[in-house]
């Protein structure tokens, strides 16, 4: 039998433990009153340690704090490294950036100089072309100038002719046909039947017919009003 300390209501059921009036715990009742004493210390401490609500396992709540932590602290690490990556990614690439823009002058500068040295070989080529162009265009100059030697022909090519009072007109028109490499002479008109007579010619010749308009076809592109005549 148990009874209630409080209310001293009694009761036969061995299985209750709490007062159905109070709440408070129950005591069992023995003839000794030190037996019922110890019984209702021990009682009343399964009682009130039963009549605590229960908590949370502390084992279990300071395993569930750790990892927590230790979770915070994973992603804590794992934040300052990528940002430490980021930094170190930007670095580098301001890096490279420095590094290319230094290098770019030089590159630029590389490339005008290989530029300049192609535009000089270029130039130097075009002017040996051209010295080889002038050289061929004198030569071919000297050889249509060249004459062939006066023969014992009577064909002249007359360069100009002017009137005997006039002799200064002559030697004007034989130093210009002279500048242009001809080898001419005057002649006195009046010694030659075939010519007019009364005049200063200034020729080439005499030579056979044949070479007389071999030579007046080189000489008719400097002295237009040239032709070729027989002196008689």
């Amino acid at each position: 039998m148990k009874r209630c300390p409080k209310c001293n209501i009694s009761y036969p059921d061995d299985t209750l433990n709490f007062c159905l009036e109070d709440g408070n715990p129950l005591v069992y009742l023995f003839d000794s009153p030190s037996e019922e004493t110890v019984l209702r210390t021990s009682q009343g401490f399964h009682a009130t340690a039963a009549s605590q609500p229960k908590g949370v396992n502390p084992v279990f709540a300071y395993s569930l704090i750790g990892l927590l932590a230790l979770l915070l602290g994973g992603g804590l690490v794992f934040l300052l490294k990528s940002e430490s990556n980021t930094s170190s990614v930007g670095k580098n690439d301001n890096s490279q950036a420095v590094l290319k823009s230094l290098s770019t002058p030089n590159e630029t500068n590389n490339n005008l100089k290989a530029q300049q040295d192609e535009l000089e070989r270029e130039r130097q080529r075009l002017a040996d072309e051209r010295r080889k162009l002038d050289a061929k265009k004198a030569e071919t100059s000297i050889q249509s100038n060249v004459t062939p030697v006066p023969s014992s022909g009577n064909w002249f090519v007359i360069l100009g002719s002017y009137p005997k009072s006039k002799p200064d007109k002559a030697d004007q028109r034989l130093r210009y046909v002279k500048t242009l490499g001809y080898e001419a002479s005057i002649i006195d008109t009046n010694n030659y039947s075939g010519l007019r007579g009364g005049l200063f010619a200034v020729v080439l010749g005499p030579y056979s017919k044949v070479d007389a308009q071999r030579v007046l076809s080189s000489v008719k592109p400097s002295i237009r009003d040239a032709y070729a005549k027989s002196g008689g």
